[in-house]
């Protein structure tokens, strides 16, 4: 049981140096003067001139038939 404790410590120490590093790049990103854009729900990045990139996976045996 001993090592689920040590496992949640360190679990949390992780996500509190990801909150803080994420914290500070954003400080940083911020003080050098950028701006964040903030986007609407529902508004995609995707341009609708290039249309949608479909892509088909197929097994090597599938290919060689």
């Amino acid at each position: 049981m001993s090592s689920n404790k040590n496992h949640f410590k360190k679990k949390q120490k992780d996500t509190d140096e990801s909150s803080d590093t994420i914290a500070a790049q954003t400080e940083a990103f911020l003080s050098s003067g950028h701006e964040i854009q903030y986007i609407q729900s529902g508004v995609s990045g995707l341009s609708p001139i290039t249309g949608k990139k479909h892509i088909t996976i197929s097994s090597p045996n599938k290919a060689k038939q």
